[in-house]
């Protein structure tokens, strides 16, 4: 069964897409398993993260997987998403043939450990930055990821140029590296 809304087009016509997969050894609910797939031409199908196995750091993945952001790089194709894990939601990110877990849980602008990870599209640019709406100390925030360092950008309660608090935070999008574009309400 394939996940509706979450298909991601990149290289040579390469298509990241959530889906349910079947495991005949199981029975009832546990059979169906949500996966992360690619898929083109020349590979076929691939698993990239499937429910109940280990990823990076011996992670296992659990459901709900977040929609995934794909791109065409100098690498290949490069794929964000969340998943959640036995420790909480976590953020993936699949670049070069590999699959690594971006750190979170402790960040130094956040009091608390981050306890959300939004299963919406993260924000994705070609150079591998990474944009997701995260909550911290139960606060929405939107963290980015670039060059192997995570920062906090905004969060909810701070003041824009124009003197207006931000009251709520949506999914980010980025545009190119270095801007990121998000959905806000003004109080």
């Amino acid at each position: 069964m394939l996940g509706f809304g979450s298909p991601q087009m990149g290289d040579d016509g390469q298509i990241a897409f959530n889906a349910f997969l079947i495991d005949n050894s199981e029975k009832g609910a546990g059979a169906h398993r949500q996966s992360l797939l690619l898929a083109g031409k020349k590979i076929g199908i691939t698993e990239l993260a499937v429910e109940g196995e280990y990823g990076p750091n011996h992670t296992e993945y659990m459901r709900p997987f977040g929609l995934p952001s794909a791109l065409s790089s100098s690498l290949g194709i490069t794929i964000a998403f969340t998943a959640k894990t036995p420790t909480g939601a976590a953020l993936f990110l699949y670049s070069g043939g590999s699959m690594t877990r971006v750190p979170h849980h402790r960040h130094a602008d956040c009091a608390r450990p981050v306890s959300y990870l939004s299963p919406g599209r993260p924000g994705l640019t070609i150079d591998g930055t990474v944009a997701v709406l995260a909550g911290c100390a139960r606060t929405p925030a939107i963290f980015r990821l670039s060059r192997q360092r995570l920062d906090l950008r905004i969060s909810r309660g701070q003041l824009t140029p124009f003197g207006t608090e931000l009251d709520s935070l949506g999914d980010p999008v980025l545009t190119r590296p270095a801007r990121c574009l998000w959905a806000r309400r003004y109080r």
